[in-house]
């Protein structure tokens, strides 16, 4: 695998060549991935950019209704994010898919998936109990009583990424501070 360095240099040619790239925003409930798949889509079609945003929570009810939580699901859903990333890069956009992704094998298969577009795996780095204090659908407390099963970084694992491309600590920076190092890292090779 290439260095953050080296992955660095070819986000920000992939952009300044105005090649398709797929980011793929992973981290626990409740470490952000919405709110910065949110925030980053708007800026970058503010530079002008086309963007697709992939949300998981909403890919899941409008893609995937018929998929549970279990690893095999899990692994499914992603495959059919992929799909649809893959067809939004062909036609070039930039993909911003937001999704738990906890395995680190079906990141890895989407990272495949999307050969030859430039890909990206961002991790938001919060630890689960500051994303268990922002949980305001209560899901942490339902998987900690077992009344939720398959519930990451509870009832199932989260597996870290062992050398993501760009790593944001969202429980000690703001927002805009993220999506700021971010977009540095996408337009100018920044890695911190």
């Amino acid at each position: 695998m290439d260095s953050p360095a080296s992955n660095a240099r070819r986000f920000t040619q992939a952009f300044t060549d105005r090649r398709a790239t797929v980011i793929l925003i992973t981290g626990l409930s409740g470490s952000g991935k919405t709110t910065l798949g949110q925030t980053l889509s708007l800026r970058l079609q503010e530079c002008g950019k086309p963007v697709l945003l992939l949300d998981g929570d909403a890919f899941r009810r409008d893609h995937a209704p018929d998929l549970g939580f279990s690893r095999e699901d899990r692994a499914e859903n992603l495959r059919r994010a992929g799909l649809i990333a893959r067809t939004a890069a062909d036609a070039g956009s930039v993909v911003l898919l937001s999704f738990i992704a906890p395995y680190a094998a079906d990141r890895a298969r989407l990272r495949k998936q999307m050969t030859p577009h430039c890909f990206f795996e961002v991790w938001l780095s919060a630890p689960v109990d500051v994303c268990e204090q922002r949980d305001a659908k209560g899901l942490y407390k339902l998987a900690r009583n077992k009344d939720l099963a398959f519930f990451t970084g509870v009832t199932d694992s989260y597996e870290p990424p062992v050398n993501p491309d760009h790593v944001l600590p969202t429980h000690l920076w703001s927002v805009d501070q993220c999506c700021e190092s971010l977009l540095n890292f996408i337009q100018n090779g920044d890695v911190r």
